[in-house]
């Protein structure tokens, strides 16, 4: 529990220090940091949908894996930190292409 306390903290204290640079350094209006704060967590849904949908595919191709092969097969390799990172770069540049073609 501590662990995480002090992960919480470290990313707050980094969090309001890069919005006070921003604020100051680049003289970003409000406005213009709640944009960008809307956009992140537009991203980052992106992100969880993309997950969600990765995990569904994967246990699907799994379990279709279970019936053909007649074996276990485990899920184990579903619950990878690699799945997680991959789906955020795929909410990434999903996020990325929607913008791009809005400004087009």
């Amino acid at each position: 529990m501590p662990e995480q306390l002090l992960t919480l903290f470290v990313v707050g204290a980094t969090s309001l220090l890069g919005f006070f640079v921003v604020r100051r350094r680049l003289g970003l209006s409000m406005r213009s940091v709640g944009v960008g704060l809307i956009r992140t967590v537009e991203t980052i849904g992106a992100g969880v949908v993309f997950l969600s949908l990765n995990l569904v595919v994967g246990i699907v191709l799994l379990m279709a894996a279970r019936l053909l092969l007649e074996r276990i097969v485990p899920l184990y390799p579903l619950g990878d930190l690699t799945m997680l990172v991959l789906s955020f770069v795929q909410g990434l540049a999903f996020e990325c292409c929607r913008r791009l073609s809005r400004c087009s």
